[in-house]
């Protein structure tokens, strides 16, 4: 019996924009290891006439991604995400940690927004999970999708050489809800300033009482 592989699909229209990134990192390391399967869907394809957007009613300074044309491209199956700073919800490891778990049984679609936003109807209807990435806003939601598909694919087993990796990063396993210690490498001496020699030491327990005083939790983020 052959074991499922997970997809992520991404619904933008600049498709070139999300494959340029995919090309790299994790996402080539899983691809090649067969660990995942990408799919990257031109929206433009599911109009006729090419029209993805169209005037806002009520008026607006920006053209609206249409629903009808959205909903044309997502499987009813998949678990449907997507990204907007009006977002009741911030996008953090948890949830990364979240959608891996998801992804081991169910493929996720990325929808990328761009223009003045997406029409609330499809948000509503098929958006399961909408997140904000900060307090601030891009172009296009190209950008949020990929770091949110990074932060899932790294967390596949065998995706990353060292399998302890996930887990001393900040917000891993070994550091819960916490931000990692300051990291240091050559050279020992870097314009004046010297790596901690508690690291340079030897000895594991001071070194490991060195880390702990400087791990913290992460400030919380509240929605104003």
């Amino acid at each position: 019996m052959t074991s499922r592989i997970p997809t992520i699909r991404f619904v933008s229209i600049y498709p070139d924009l999300v494959r340029s990134v995919t090309s790299y990192g994790v996402f080539k390391k899983a691809l090649a290891a067969n660990l995942l399967k990408l799919e990257i869907i031109n929206l433009r394809d599911y109009d006729p006439q090419g029209t993805v957007d169209g005037k806002p009613y009520g008026g607006g300074d920006s053209m609206i991604m249409r629903a009808d044309v959205l909903a044309r491209t997502i499987r009813s199956d998949d678990l449907i995400i997507s990204t907007s700073p009006k977002a009741d919800q911030y996008f953090d490891q948890s949830q990364a940690e979240w959608l891996k778990q998801q992804l081991s049984h169910k493929n996720i679609t990325l929808i990328c927004g761009r223009f003045g936003g997406i029409d609330v109807r499809f948000e509503r209807r098929y958006v399961h999970h909408l997140y904000s990435f900060g307090d601030f806003v891009c172009s296009g939601g190209e950008l949020p999708c990929l770091m949110m598909a990074e932060s899932i694919i790294r967390l596949i087993p065998r995706v990353l050489s060292n399998p302890i990796s996930t887990a001393e990063d900040s917000f891993g396993r070994n550091l819960p809800n916490t931000l990692e210690y300051p990291l240091y490498t050559k050279p020992r001496v870097f314009e004046g300033e010297s790596v901690p020699h508690e690291l340079t030491s030897g000895d594991h327990k001071l070194i490991q009482t060195w880390k702990q005083q400087f791990t913290r939790p992460k400030p919380p983020r509240t929605k104003r």
